[in-house]
């Protein structure tokens, strides 16, 4: 009787379970349904083919255009410009690279009035952009306030229009004719493309690939590329790798007890630095060039615009077994760019002409009232003298101490060293030319056998090269 009586209190209880457990699953399955139903998700619900028409859909989903001018928003449409080359340049705030291809993409607006349009996307909301420029008033990218407007707060384009890399900066092209051209990084967006586009003609958009999920050997065979077959352990340097983006990577294969790096098309000196655990090969009052021309390993894109990626970024991979030493690994990465490149780099101590940060301050010292300053600390303003790309500085040492902040104004952000030092006097430094016995980064050609204590150096934007030779 017990046990009847206990069944007779289970069985309702779990027949209203039941029932209340169906309807919130129906309820959820018709949310999902009329989600996936949207027109919009529809047309975008896996990347949009290359080649194929925009949606309509997507021609009129509208996009919050955000204008640096005066701060202010307005919706607008892709529709608003159908008809023209489209270009759809995603980037985000903490993307330098993003930020320093702004001017050129600008410049190639212009180039093609009316013919194209440029439109900076981004995922970013109005406070963060418009934080970007408050802090870019004078250089770069806050130059061009009077015009730049971007697409804020993008969850659409990216999703229909993604790189297949996942990096940013890159571009998507829409033709004149309504029709997605295909994602394009920025070393590919030239005035001839562009000119070729607006002449219906797309043939020369190439083609972006993923990263590779496999090494590069392996992966270029697929591909009809270069490539040597791959035995036991190995380590591959090629040329550039068109489409391939510059994407790098490390990889564990535990199953093969094996790790895999790469690195794809990267300047040779950033390869240099990576073999030698060095920042130094990227720092140019740091290295000596003794090759037949300094500027063309220079890849800083304000400093040499006319870089040539194709010709000098390079391709390496290396496997080798899990907890191979990492001091062997890179020894080996050095040992193959030192052989295959045509040129040597290596790491050597120089008594080198520098510049000295001496003195002990004055806190009481102020700039004018009316003079735009920023305030750093000393190691941020050797910083940025090093890293100076308008005119050739020596290295730059702090030796002062001293851990307060001081101002530099704008004569001395991007004015000749001697506007430096006068404003580093106003506040009780000083600026010394001394020798120092310095680590420099030394590229040479290959078969050189120069002395180089031996030779006279000059100095350049490019780095130190001989005194009576040529950098450019």
């Amino acid at each position: 009787m017990m046990y009847i009586e206990s069944m007779g209190w289970l069985l309702p209880s779990l027949t209203l379970k039941i029932a209340f457990i169906l309807i919130i699953a129906g309820v959820a399955t018709r949310g999902k349904t009329q989600t996936a139903e949207t027109p919009l998700k529809a047309a975008i619900a896996n990347p949009l083919p290359t080649g194929e028409p925009i949606p309509d859909e997507l021609w009129s989903v509208p996009l919050t255009l955000w204008n640096a001018a005066n701060n202010s928003t307005k919706t607008i449409t892709l529709n608003d410009y159908r008809g023209k080359v489209i270009i759809l340049d995603f980037w985000a705030t903490w993307c330098k690279s993003c930020i320093t291809n702004m001017p050129r993409m600008h410049r190639l607006q212009d180039q093609f009035p009316g013919n194209i349009m440029v439109l900076p996307v981004t995922y970013e909301p109005t406070e963060t952009v418009a934080a970007l420029f408050a802090r870019s008033k004078a250089a770069g990218i806050g130059q061009l306030r009077g015009t730049f407007q971007t697409i804020l707060l993008d969850a659409t384009l990216k999703e229909a229009f993604p790189n297949p890399n996942g990096t940013i900066p890159y571009f998507a092209v829409i033709g004149k004719d309504g029709s997605y051209k295909g994602p394009v990084t920025p070393e590919y967006l030239t005035e001839n493309l562009i000119a070729d586009l607006t002449m219906g003609n797309a043939a020369g958009v190439p083609r972006l690939r993923a990263a590779p999920v496999k090494p590069l050997m392996d992966w270029s065979a697929s591909l009809g590329a270069d490539w040597q077959k791959p035995v036991g352990y190995h380590t591959m340097f090629s040329h550039y790798m068109h489409g391939a983006g510059e994407p790098t990577g490390r990889r564990i294969d535990s199953l093969k007890g094996t790790e895999w790096q790469y690195y794809m098309n990267q300047p040779l000196l950033r390869l240099f630095g990576v073999a030698l655990s060095s920042p130094l090969p990227r720092q140019a009052n740091r290295r000596i060039m003794l090759v037949d021309s300094a500027v063309r390993f220079d890849d800083h894109s304000l400093r040499n615009p006319k870089y040539e990626p194709f010709a000098y970024n390079y391709c390496y991979e290396a496997t080798y077994p899990i907890g191979a030493p990492k001091d062997a690994v890179k020894a080996r990465m050095l040992a193959d760019l030192n052989a295959l490149t045509g040129v040597k780099g290596q790491l050597i101590t120089k008594s080198m002409p520098s510049l000295i940060i001496q003195g002990n301050g004055n806190a009481k010292s102020h700039p004018a009232p009316n003079n735009e300053v920023q305030w750093l600390n000393m190691a941020s303003v050797a910083w940025f003298l090093n890293q100076r790309y308008d005119i050739a500085v020596p290295p730059v040492l702090d030796e002062t101490g001293f851990d307060g902040q001081i101002w530099m104004d704008d004569s001395a952000r991007k004015g000749t060293i001697a506007d430096v030092r006068r404003v580093l006097q106003a506040q009780g430094f000083d600026l010394v030319e001394e020798d120092r016995k310095l680590e420099m980064f030394l590229l040479t050609d290959g078969d050189s056998k120069e002395e180089i204590g031996q030779l006279s150096l000059t100095l350049t934007k490019h780095g130190y090269v001989r005194e009576e030779g040529s950098h450019e």
